[in-house]
């Protein structure tokens, strides 16, 4: 399904663990570990009464204290990252200077965590050790198999210069179609333009509550459909407002339940340099997207 962003994690992460349980089968088995790690916090945080809990299907686990106003990283973007780390006992393994780095060079359970944090948020990270630093993580600091807690401030994500040209480029070539075709579109400060047409009944859907929403999508400047259909939440992905690209985010959170909206998305806050062969989506493809919100589920 073309329009998600996060949908291929979870299993992209159980099958690292097979394969590494399969390849070390006579030493570690790496499966049933997660699957005790996860209950062991599960339990932890049930036994202590901490509620809100954001359960992620990678295993991760997030308490959210606050929860920012920006989008979440992507796992190649840079982020600013205040950071204490803790074992469950809540003894401190590293007291955490203020990190600046790429997500994707940080352990799993950041970069599954973390990418649906939006920015400005705070609030704990819980981490089963197959995604921290598994049975074997060459510190004597975090023995093997270490449940992590980290209490984590998402400060800032920052572009690269090659992202604001980008950004740049793609908001003037969305502007110039909006206006050749005389569409009244709000612009927003993200570079996203949209067009409501239905506002819907009710609330907007808040970041992390699954929703049921049908969508066709096409490039701007081809004109070229390359997704249509409906989404919604299965067993293996929740479809939570946070794991779909950044436009269909802002999309969905602007409309009820019953609302309709056309969003016009810059390529950077849709699929980036990400090229799909398969519906003749170009790299760095400004796109729109016309959304139907039909339903927000209730966990």
């Amino acid at each position: 399904m073309r329009e998600m962003r996060r949908s291929g994690w979870a299993l992209l992460a159980l099958f690292a663990l097979v394969v590494t349980s399969c390849l070390n089968k006579k030493e570690f088995d790496s499966v049933a570990q997660m699957t005790a790690d996860v209950a062991t916090i599960d339990e932890y945080l049930q036994s202590n009464n901490i509620t809100n809990v954001i359960k992620d299907q990678t295993g991760v686990r997030s308490v959210l204290t606050t929860v920012g106003t920006g989008f979440p990283p992507r796992v190649e973007q840079t982020v600013k990252v205040n950071y204490v780390g803790k074992f469950l006992n809540g003894t401190t393994f590293d007291p955490g200077p203020t990190i600046t780095s790429p997500l994707g060079s940080f352990i799993l359970g950041w970069q599954y965590g973390l990418s649906t944090w939006p920015k400005g948020s705070k609030g704990q990270l819980y981490v089963p050790s197959p995604l921290a630093y598994g049975n074997n993580p060459g510190t004597a600091a975090i023995p093997p198999n270490s449940i992590l807690m980290f209490d984590i401030e998402l400060v800032d994500v920052i572009p690269s210069n090659a992202d604001k040209a980008r950004f740049s480029s793609d908001t003037t070539a969305i502007d110039n179609y909006i206006a050749a075709h005389e569409i009244n579109a709000v612009k927003d400060s993200t570079g996203i333009r949209y067009v409501i047409t239905n506002p819907g009944a009710g609330p907007s859907p808040t970041w992390f509550q699954k929703v049921k929403f049908n969508y066709t999508g096409k490039a701007l400047t081809t004109g070229n459909q390359f997704a249509a259909g409906s989404s919604a939440p299965n067993e293996v992905f929740d479809s939570r407002i946070v794991d779909y690209i950044d436009g269909i985010k802002f999309g969905l959170s602007k409309i009820g339940t019953g609302g309709k909206i056309t969003v016009f998305i810059p390529s950077g806050l849709a699929f980036g340099a990400h090229e799909d062969t398969s519906t003749n989506l170009q790299a760095n493809s400004n796109i729109i997207y016309d959304l139907e919100l039909t339903e927000i589920v209730a966990n």
